[in-house]
């Protein structure tokens, strides 16, 4: 029990002091200064995308972006209307053309593979990345750009979903929010964290340099994190948080519970492949998670003590709510304070639930198994 009760405590400690440092990096993000509007190129990948491609697509032919660019969409092997939709969008926008993916013979992830082969044949010196099924305001790649200091190798940004009524529906926005934010806030101090190939934006040389997806191009996720990782430790390249207006991206929540599992899954896959500060962040969290929720039933059980549980819940919860308050102020989002306390105790076992399942491979993506 002192055992457990020492890991507890010192995983607690952990946590908090590391959001402590995003809670402080979020107080310092600033918008991009950066005049400069170098050739572009927006990478667009898309697997049976027909439902948002069209809203895609007509969010980035009126970018502001005043520098030359090109829109590809990367057809990957669609077998519904994708590739009709992209073609129809290519005939008339001169801005826009496709690609269509063949299997790669070397075992890469196939969005890997799809990204590779798209940037072999484009040229822009900056590379926007965005999902289909996601739409981007009219200054996005401006916004991005904006971030791209000298020593600047990648930037990512903001990711929400849109203001809907509902409690599952509200805690489905807290909960992608609190990425955008931890992301954010961590970046701002230089502890890159995590990206998100939903709003991604990197330089062509910062990639070659890196080595490109070099030994996670096997990996069946990580496009954005991994890639992020591999640039700042492999390079002289730093990364940046965009911040400023337009320069968010909207997306679209999942249907399901298992598909919402799925995607947190999958997120959850690549723990063993993060460098070590992070690794051990997220080992923390885990076990703080793990202690909280086999301490705290026992505890309103009077089966264990409570003088190192609560304190570690009171530490999470506090240190939570920093970060989600100051987060939603510097982002302008609205908070739903009556979906605190239903998602702190669903967080708990879904984030376990996704560590392990992410772990083993439990997961699909567009039909493929991990």
């Amino acid at each position: 029990m002192e055992v457990a009760q020492a890991i507890l405590a010192l995983a607690a400690l952990i946590y908090a002091v590391s959001l402590l440092r995003i809670w402080y990096g979020l107080g310092l993000l600033r918008p991009g200064q950066v005049a400069a509007r170098p050739p572009a190129t927006v990478l667009v990948a898309a697997r049976n995308e027909e439902e948002g491609l069209g809203a895609c697509l007509k969010s980035l032919v009126v970018q502001d972006y005043a520098g030359p660019f090109e829109i590809v969409v990367l057809n990957d092997r669609s077998t519904d209307a994708t590739g009709d939709i992209a073609r129809s969008w290519a005939a008339r926008e001169e801005r826009v053309r496709v690609i269509d993916i063949t299997p790669a013979a070397d075992g890469t992830s196939p969005k890997k593979h799809a990204l590779r082969t798209g940037l072999a044949d484009t040229s822009g010196d900056l590379v926007f990345v965005t999902d289909a099924d996601c739409e981007v305001p009219p200054g996005w790649m401006s916004g991005l750009a904006s971030h791209f200091d000298e020593d600047i190798g990648l930037v990512t940004g903001a990711v929400f979903l849109p203001e809907a009524p509902g409690v599952v529906q509200r805690m489905l926005n807290l909960d992608f929010a609190a990425y955008t934010y931890c992301s954010a806030g961590a970046m701002r101090t230089g502890w890159p964290l995590i990206a998100t190939a939903m709003n991604l934006a990197y330089r062509r040389k910062a990639f070659e340099e890196a080595g490109g997806f070099g030994i996670h191009a096997k990996v069946l996720s990580g496009d954005d994190d991994l890639l992020l990782h591999a640039i700042v430790r492999r390079t002289p390249w730093r990364s940046a948080f965009a911040f400023g207006a337009d320069t968010a991206v909207h997306t679209h929540p999942v249907s399901s519970a298992s598909e919402f599992m799925n995607q947190r899954m999958r997120w959850a896959s690549k723990a063993f492949r993060y460098p070590p500060a992070m690794f051990v962040f997220l080992l923390a969290t885990f076990a703080l998670y793990a202690g909280l929720l086999v301490g705290l039933p026992l505890v309103a059980l009077g089966l264990a003590p409570a003088q190192v549980v609560v304190p570690a819940a009171i530490l999470k919860v506090t240190a939570d709510t920093l970060v989600l308050i100051r987060g939603a102020a510097r982002f302008r989002q609205r908070l739903h304070p009556t979906v605190f306390l239903p998602a702190a105790i669903l967080h708990l076992p879904y984030i376990l639930a996704a560590s392990i399942g992410g772990t083993l491979g439990l997961f699909r993506w567009k039909g493929r198994k991990a």
